[in-house]
């Protein structure tokens, strides 16, 4: 019986290693690689040279260098003014003036307390004169005389306060009449003839020949400009038109959350710009070296990494590059892409590394 036995064994493991050859054929079918997936539709975009500079704007309104609100020193009725909005004015032009009958007769007052002063000292004079004589032929005391040279001296005294006081009064009649301090134009009428107005209550608003600008820029630009440096200004609402300015300051505290700086661009003194039209202030900006991609074609690749997918032999690619900034639509890639790569910027969705890709039209 037991001769037998390891036959039967031998048998069996014949039949398990006949039987297991099939299965391994059958396991190792299963586990061998699948097909490449299907070509996957994408949209490519061409890795484009960043240009060598680019355009920042900032807005404001153009406005006068010189501007003034006018109004007379002492209170009164304006008798008459001589200017309309719009007129041009020179410095030294009359604009308005007040009812001068109280000031003329201030002057009037002034000149007779001055003649008046005059007679008292040269009589004062004769009678100090008179004492001195009669004191030489001791017919006068020595007080008859001192009381005479004092009188001139008040006498004296009483024609420079006349003066001063005609002085005044013509001085008064002079601020009666409101004159431009400097050329320009007038932008305001705030009195009519006929109106009381009170000492520094406006009459017109004078804005000066000199135009200029007032835009507020962030932190970044101050390294680009300087005082005193050519600057372009736009006129975006009429057609674009630019003109020349010169930047004639640059606030050193920043305001507001976001820290800008008030710059100011005189304009050209030959332009026809008006107050109060739309400006833009034109700098431009070197860029860094590099390419530009849609902002779509930006991937986040994980880890920190920011990747984009390139087309290689027909296969999605994933690269790792650099961005330095955001363009508008569109990031400046600075390291990692060539100029004319092909990027893909749409069907990202479910795309692998080496797949096919197909481009869409």
């Amino acid at each position: 019986m037991n001769p037998r036995k390891p036959l039967g064994v031998l048998a069996l493991a014949a039949l398990a290693g006949a039987l297991a050859f099939p299965l391994m054929k059958a396991s190792d079918a299963a586990v061998a690689p699948t097909a490449r997936p299907t070509a996957k539709r994408v949209v490519v975009a061409t890795a484009t040279p960043s240009e060598a500079s680019r355009e920042l704007r900032f807005s404001g309104v153009v406005r006068a260098k010189r501007d003034a609100k006018l109004s007379f020193t002492l209170p009164g009725r304006v008798s008459q003014r001589w200017v309309e909005v719009g007129d041009r004015v020179e410095a030294g032009d009359a604009i308005a003036a007040l009812d001068r009958r109280g000031a003329n007769n201030r002057i009037a007052a002034a000149k007779a307390g001055v003649r008046q002063a005059r007679e008292q000292l040269a009589q004062g004079r004769r009678d100090r004169d008179r004492a001195d004589q009669l004191a030489a032929e001791q017919a006068a005391s020595r007080v008859d005389v001192e009381s005479a040279t004092h009188a001139v001296s008040l006498y004296a005294a009483s024609e420079d306060a006349a003066r001063i006081e005609l002085d005044e009064a013509k001085r008064l009649h002079r601020d009666g009449t409101l004159r431009a301090p400097f050329a320009g134009t007038i932008q305001r009428v705030e009195a009519e003839a006929g109106e009381f107005v009170g000492a520094g209550q406006p009459v017109v608003t004078l804005s000066g020949d000199a135009l200029e600008i007032e835009v507020q820029v962030p932190e970044t630009v101050l390294a680009d400009i300087a005082t005193g440096d050519t600057a372009t200004v736009a006129l975006p609402l009429q057609g674009g038109r630019t003109l020349q300015g010169r930047i004639s300051s640059i606030g050193h505290g920043g305001q507001g959350a976001g820290r800008l700086f008030p710059v100011v661009v005189l304009l050209p003194e030959d332009s026809d710009v008006v107050p109060g039209v739309t400006a833009e202030l034109v700098l431009a900006r070197a860029e860094t070296s590099g390419v530009t991609v849609p902002v779509s074609s930006v991937v986040d690749g994980g880890n920190g990494e920011t990747t984009v997918f390139v087309i290689e032999e027909g296969l999605a690619q994933r690269r790792t590059v650099e961005v330095a900034e955001l363009v508008g639509a569109r990031a400046l890639v600075v390291d990692g892409l060539e100029p004319g790569e092909a990027v893909i910027s749409g069907g990202h969705f479910g795309l692998v590394p080496g797949q096919d890709v197909q481009v869409s039209g």
